[in-house]
């Protein structure tokens, strides 16, 4: 057992100081984190023959940690075709550290980060709702970093709110966008007529989560909407700072992830 301890602790030795000098890749994974009864369980498989060291964490941009050490949630040192599983998203391992105010575990962007010399490893996520005896759970979305975040706008379809469904949207703006921005939220019904829209302003690498989004922007009931994202929101504004969403759709039963659409003439992703 004692010896189990200490190849447990060089993991984490390792796998700090190889985030700590290695020029990193990273993998977004949208809308994990704890609310309530639910939590996000994460599953990270080496894809190479050689170890990895990988770090879960809200904070993709390294610069901060030179001064002071980064809040993450959780670091390992994986074998090679092995899997590590956050089973549940913890508190961070730096509590308080950071010049920043204390991290949030709420739900938001949070990263895999691993070397960029090796092959990326194969991510996956599931919030799960650990109060529901039917066992509610929704896959959540995962993408490379270079592809996660979008400049131009992004549409979520098949969106109702009544007869107790309603959707949860969650914003992200790029991690190294240089100061706030804003980012325009417009619902429109099945017939393309907008029904409302809000302006929102996010900091560097922060995520707001807006519960029940339709009822926020003043939208009763809806069968079969839209909800659209522009950075073009303001008039004559030609910003180019990235962003991203995501949508979830909750049911009395079940929850599922909508997939956006982001316009191709403005996304620069491929």
């Amino acid at each position: 057992m004692h010896q189990r301890a200490l190849v447990f602790l060089f993991g984490i030795c390792l796998a700090g100081s190889i985030v700590g000098q290695t020029p990193q890749r990273a993998t977004v994974i949208l809308g994990a984190g704890r609310a309530g009864s639910w939590d996000t369980r994460i599953s990270i498989t080496n894809t190479d023959a050689n170890p990895i060291a990988v770090l879960v964490t809200t904070q993709p941009d390294r610069s901060a940690c030179v001064v002071a050490a980064c809040t993450d949630l959780a670091q390992a040192t994986i074998p090679g075709q092995g899997t590590f599983v956050l089973p549940s998203i913890p508190d961070p391992l730096h509590p308080g550290v950071d010049p920043r105010p204390p991290i949030s575990t709420s739900p938001q962007s949070m990263y895999v980060l691993s070397p960029a010399d090796q092959k990326a490893p194969s991510v996956s996520a599931v919030a799960f709702d650990a109060a529901s005896s039917c066992g509610r759970m929704t896959t959540l979305q995962v993408l490379p970093f270079e592809r996660a975040f979008n400049y131009g706008d992004i549409v979520f379809s098949g969106i109702s709110r009544g007869d107790g469904r309603y959707a949860n949207l969650i914003l992200t703006l790029d991690p190294f966008a240089t100061d706030v921005k804003s980012v325009g939220v417009g619902v429109a019904d099945a017939n393309g007529s907008i029904l409302w829209e809000q302006q929102f302003e996010l900091a560097p690498g922060v995520s707001i989560m807006l519960v029940d989004v339709l009822a926020a922007l003043g939208v009763e009931s809806l069968d079969g909407g839209s909800i659209r994202l522009s950075r073009f929101f303001i008039p004559n504004s030609y910003d180019f700072t990235k962003y991203t969403a995501t949508v979830t759709m909750v049911e009395p039963d079940r929850v599922s992830t909508v997939n956006g659409t982001v316009d191709p003439l403005l996304d620069d992703s491929q």
